[in-house]
C-alpha cells in the first residue's frame, strides 16, 4: 500500500488491493498474474485470492493462455451508468421548468438493487430547504411517493422479491408497515398513473410522483415534487397537474408511446 493510503485508518486494505488489480486490468487488454503482481506491487498469494474471488463473481475473466481481463459485469455496469447519465441530461431542463413553475423541490429517482429509491438529480427550492435530499441519497421505497411509483411498475416476480426483503419500520404514524397494504397501494398507483403521500417519511413533508417510461415501456425513473403537508388541496391538485405533463414529456423524449 502506498504511503498516503497507509495513513488512512479507515481504508480496508483487502478492498483497496482488489481495486488496484481492477484499475491495472482496466488499462490493459489482458495481463498475467506475474504482470499483475509486479504492476500492483502485491505478493502472489494476495493476487491469487483476489483474482479467484473476482473471477467467481464475473468481475474478471481468465483466458485460455492464463491471462486475466475485465469481465462482463463491467460492461453491464457501464451501460447502467451511461443510461442513468443520459436520463439525467434529458430530464434536467424539464425538471428546471417544473421547479420554476411549482416553486417546490423536484426530484428524479430510480430503484437500486436493494429495492431502495436513489436520488439521481434534484432541483432545489429556497422555500423548502428541509426537503433537500442529496444526490445519491437512498430511501426505503415504501416510505415515499417516488419509491412507490417505481415499485408499482416492476414486473410481478421482481416486485415480490423486493418486497419480501423489506423490514417495514415506522418512520412516522403514517408509514406503510405491511406488504399487503403496500400491494394495495401499488395497485391504486397503476390505476391512477401517479402516487401521492402524506407524512409517511417525515412529518410535515408530502409529495406527489409520476413514472417515467422508456421506449420499451419500462419504468426507468420517477419524478416527484415535495411540498409542505399543510398546503391547501387545491394547490396540491395544481402541483399534480403541473407534474404529469412534464413526466409524460420526458417519457416521450425517451421514445415512449402510449
Amino acid at each position: 500500500m502506498d504511503k498516503e493510503n497507509s495513513k488512512d485508518k479507515y481504508l480496508l486494505s483487502s478492498v483497496n488491493n482488489a481495486l488496484k488489480v481492477l484499475d491495472f486490468l482496466g488499462v490493459r487488454d489482458s495481463a498475467s498474474m506475474t504482470e499483475i503482481c509486479k504492476g500492483c506491487s502485491l505478493d502472489k498469494t494476495s493476487v491469487f485470492k483476489i483474482l479467484y474471488t473476482l473471477e467467481r463473481k464475473d468481475y474478471v475473466f481468465k483466458t485460455s493462455n492464463a491471462k486475466y481481463r475485465l469481465g462482463v459485469k463491467f460492461m453491464n455496469y457501464g451501460e447502467h451508468v451511461a443510461e442513468r447519465q443520459d436520463l439525467v441530461e434529458v430530464a434536467t431542463p424539464y425538471m428546471q421548468k417544473l421547479q420554476q413553475s411549482c416553486e417546490h423541490p423536484v426530484y428524479l429517482g430510480t430503484l437500486n438493487t436493494n429495492g431502495k429509491v436513489i436520488i439521481l438529480h434534484k432541483e432545489k427550492s429556497e422555500a423548502m430547504k428541509s426537503a433537500d435530499a442529496r444526490i445519491g441519497f437512498e430511501m426505503d421505497a415504501y416510505t415515499t411517493s417516488l419509491g412507490k411509483v417505481l415499485l408499482a411498475y416492476l414486473h410481478t416476480p421482481i416486485l415480490h422479491g423486493v418486497v419480501e426483503q423489506y423490514r417495514f419500520r415506522p418512520f412516522t404514524p403514517n408509514t406503510i408497515l405491511s406488504a399487503k397494504v403496500l400491494y394495495d397501494v401499488l395497485e391504486t398507483i397503476r390505476e391512477k398513473g401517479y402516487c401521492e403521500d402524506s407524512d409517511e417519511q417525515y412529518m410535515g413533508h408530502s409529495s406527489v410522483s409520476a413514472p417515467i417510461f422508456n421506449s420499451m415501456k419500462q419504468c426507468v425513473a420517477g419524478l416527484g415534487i415535495v411540498y409542505p403537508t399543510e398546503l391547501p388541496n387545491a394547490v396540491k391538485e395544481d402541483l399534480l397537474q403541473k407534474l404529469l405533463p412534464i413526466a409524460k414529456g420526458i417519457s416521450e423524449y425517451l421514445g415512449y408511446q402510449e
